[in-house]
């Protein structure tokens, strides 16, 4: 993004995914060879949640069958929220 830092230690944020180069001039100001150091950073799009469902396979007509989503989880860490849709109009939060 060239922001441009004097610091010896700073945070930074990516503006957009993709991969940033990010490059170190360490200057003793003798006017000898400067240092340099170069390194990539791959910055990743918010991964999705990953939908874990646990129920029973089969069930009999009338016969209450158990949905968990507990084991659903988001790898960013981010909170996000289930609603199951049974594919015929009914869902449930």
């Amino acid at each position: 993004d060239g922001t441009k830092r004097n610091e010896s230690s700073f945070s930074w944020q990516a503006n957009e995914p993709g991969v940033h180069f990010i490059g170190l001039t360490v200057d003793d100001g003798l006017g000898l060879e400067n240092s340099v150091a170069k390194e990539s950073i791959r910055v990743l799009i918010n991964r999705p949640v990953k939908a874990v469902v646990a129920s029973q396979i089969a069930s009999c007509t009338g016969q209450t069958v158990l949905f968990n989503s507990s084991q659903s989880f988001d790898p960013d860490g981010d909170p996000f929220s289930v609603n199951w849709n049974f594919g015929n109009g009914a869902s449930s939060d």
